[in-house]
């Protein structure tokens, strides 16, 4: 089991992670392994429920109900020994400014990022004085020798230069480790610390998350999972997909189903549909032995009418599946994504005949996406006749393909990509479709925002939609469509959102 045994006698450490907006599996299962080995490990957890994810951005708020001194105030009067930053790109320059303020308080404290923004572009990240250490990929084992092997001896500290997936400054210039291959054997990782965020946030058990897996074995160019399947592939390491046994799986969940408190279960695997061995015994045991509602994300290809019966018959109340675009030439050409219309719509159908709510995403906004694309995408939703159809404005996001595919279309810069690799994304989109269009796009995401209430008739409503889209503010209409419809169909999930903006404890 990894992180079994105790840490080295007086090698025990102080441990803060540090998170904001939404609960982080990833940072559970650092927090296991290391709890496993005896440090003392603590969550400085920030709501910021109003920096848009998943519901509302209100910058003005967020900045007054800003924890950022209350985090380090809690790192230097706890003394702690390591302040871990798990960072994606859009709260990077958030942990750069908690980082910097603890490296001023406490200046012996270790400040180490990990996170797929740190694994993506590591040598943008290199250059910030408040980093001591950067975790590339998998962190379970390095973290661990971190913690362990650095010597705080004489007031400061020493962090060894041999540790792989990390990355430092060097008295002789930056140190570059190579990556460790993945973890193969995930059942080796200890059950994840779900206590860490529910201690902050009890509520958020209500909606327990689970992960069956890691990785996937798709390589969408707007997704990061691709990076990381290069990063491997640089050692040879060439697993897309692992899995946890079925039983680690369920008996993780007949623990969370007997404290009482959970009432539905999301599988935050990536693509929870990939591995047919696997879900044939899985779904008959939480069927007979959790039976708990249920919500997971597929991909259109390998999903057949049996399998999405047995997912019913299992307890799935909502599938979210990735569609992105209605032109097969723009999933294709722009996204790396080769299912056909046929494929898209018989999944959809399978799934709304077996009586499971339909979640569809939309990306707009892609490079050389048309009006012809534009209709296109209507067409597709709405002979999907989704419950629910989520849109979002393209990111390019470091280190993704689709960063030189807007390069190589002109709707990105080499200044754009260096300010997205710092973490500023509060440019985008830059010079793309959504700039050039801005009222094409409103009124499409007021056309799709109609789709699930209207189906097939909401084309009666363009002559009105095209003169909504046209008034001051009508960018708001969508996000007022998506939580009324949320309503309409009982979406849990978006009340249980709602009870996590008011349910945060202080740090």
């Amino acid at each position: 089991m990894l992180g079994e045994g105790q840490a080295p006698e007086g090698r025990c450490r102080r441990v803060l992670f540090v998170y904001n907006s939404n609960e982080h599996i990833g940072v559970t299962y650092l927090s296991a392994v290391l709890k496993a080995r005896g440090h003392d490990v603590r969550l400085a957890f920030d709501p910021q429920v109003f920096r848009g994810e998943p519901l509302v951005r209100l910058p003005g708020v967020m900045q007054r109900l800003d924890k950022t001194k209350q985090i380090i105030e809690l790192a230097r009067s706890w003394q702690a020994d390591f302040l871990c930053c798990s960072c994606y790109t859009d709260n990077f320059r958030w942990m750069l400014e908690v980082a910097a303020g603890v490296k001023r308080a406490r200046p012996e404290c270790v400040t180490v990022f990990g996170g797929v923004h740190v694994t993506s572009v590591p040598e943008a990240v290199l250059e910030y004085e408040e980093v001591d250490v950067l975790v590339r990929g998998e962190a379970e084992e390095a973290l661990m020798e971190v913690v362990e092997r650095t010597d705080f001896a004489g007031g400061g500290f020493s962090v060894p230069t041999d540790l792989k997936n990390v990355w430092m400054r060097g008295p002789d210039g930056p140190v570059r480790n190579p990556l460790r291959p993945y973890i193969a054997d995930l059942d080796s990782v200890p059950m994840r610390d779900f206590q860490l965020f529910y201690n902050k946030v009890p509520v958020m058990e209500e909606n327990y998350l689970c992960m069956g897996s890691r990785s996937c074995p798709y390589a969408c160019s707007y997704c990061s999972v691709e990076m990381y399947h290069r990063n491997y592939a640089e050692i040879g390491d060439k697993q897309r997909y692992r899995r946890r046994s079925v039983d680690a799986t369920i008996a993780e969940l007949a623990i969370i189903k007997a404290r009482g408190v959970a009432k539905t279960i999301s599988f935050m695997d990536d693509v929870f549909t990939v591995d047919r061995r696997w879900l044939d015994p899985f779904l008959e045991r939480y069927r007979d032995e959790i039976g708990l509602p249920f919500w997971c994300y597929t991909y259109p290809s390998g999903l057949d009418d049996d399998l999405v019966r047995r997912i019913a018959e299992a307890g799935a109340w909502m599938m979210t599946m990735g569609v992105q675009s209605g032109s097969k030439e723009v999933r294709r050409d722009m996204m790396n994504r080769r299912e056909s219309d046929e494929k898209v719509l018989s999944t959809a159908a399978s799934i709304k005949r077996h009586g499971i709510l339909l979640s569809v995403d939309k990306i707009i906004g892609a490079p050389v996406e048309g009006p012809v694309d534009r209709r296109k995408d209507l067409e597709l939703f709405r002979r999907l006749q989704p419950d629910r159809i989520l849109t979002f404005p393209l990111t390019y996001f470091p280190g993704t393909d689709m960063v030189r595919k807007g390069l190589e279309a002109g709707e990105l810069t080499a200044e754009d990509v260096h300010a997205m690799d710092h973490g500023h994304l509060e440019q985008q989109p830059l010079n793309g479709r959504l700039v050039a269009e801005p009222r094409a796009y409103r009124k499409l995401r007021i056309q799709m925002g109609l789709i699930p209430f209207a189906g097939r008739h909401e084309r009666r409503l363009e002559p009105l939609v095209d003169l909504v889209s046209r008034l001051p503010g009508s960018g708001a209409i969508q996000p007022v469509l998506l939580a009324a419809n949320a309503l309409r169909i009982g979406d849990s999930k978006f009340s249980y959102l709602l009870k996590v903006m008011a349910g945060a404890k202080e740090l």
